[in-house]
């Protein structure tokens, strides 16, 4: 989902291994990768000098849009809680009034993330269901456009897709059951989360 492009940022970074991926790719000429955490400083650090990417990888300690001097085409957030990324994106300040492309996967909180996109001017193109160790997680690609998100849309998700329809219907499936433990009963949501299963039911 990560757009070709000139400049990248991969922020919160950790380890550095998707901004060391995006170059591998091809998918970013130049990359800059962040992290408050001094700890996956160095282990950015060491992973770069160590695939020899040093000229390509712009490898930088601060928190959240401090990070970023100069126009970027796309940004990452992978990895933190919804709270979190939403406010990364409330600190947003894009370079020179250029808004890039936002790709964001929050491990919880959903909501609050497509909440304030909107509330920044952004909203999801769309999302990407991913399943890993048995969970499920959404990948959003946000762009900056006027669209009004309905509250189905804050709440599900907009344009949710997956790599096969077993997997679409699996996650509906697994959702159902996530927000049905949920009290009190969201009757109107389960009915819509119902309609959605019935949908990408495989024949």
């Amino acid at each position: 989902m990560f757009p070709v492009c000139k400049w990248g940022v991969d922020m919160a970074a950790d380890h550095g291994k998707l901004a060391c991926y995006l170059i591998q790719s091809g998918k970013c000429k130049r990359i800059i990768a962040s992290d408050i955490s001094p700890a996956s400083v160095l282990k950015m650090n060491r992973l770069v000098n160590q695939l020899g990417l040093n000229e390509s990888i712009l490898i930088r300690q601060g928190d959240g849009w401090s990070v970023i001097d100069r126009k970027v085409d796309a940004v990452a957030i992978l990895g933190l809680g919804g709270e979190s990324i939403a406010r990364i994106l409330d600190q947003m300040t894009p370079y020179n009034g250029f808004y890039p492309v936002l790709i964001l996967s929050a491990h919880t909180n959903l909501p609050a993330v497509r909440f304030k996109l909107q509330d920044r001017g952004y909203a999801p193109e769309k999302e990407r269901i991913i399943c890993s160790s048995g969970r499920y997680y959404h990948i959003i690609k946000a762009c900056f456009q006027n669209r009004t998100l309905t509250k189905s849309e804050i709440l599900l998700g907009y344009n949710v897709y997956a790599e096969n329809q077993s997997m679409l219907y699996n996650y509906w499936k697994w959702k159902f059951h996530m927000e049905n433990k949920k009290l009190p009963k969201q009757t109107k949501l389960l009915l819509e989360i119902k309609e959605k299963i019935d949908k990408c039911k495989p024949q």
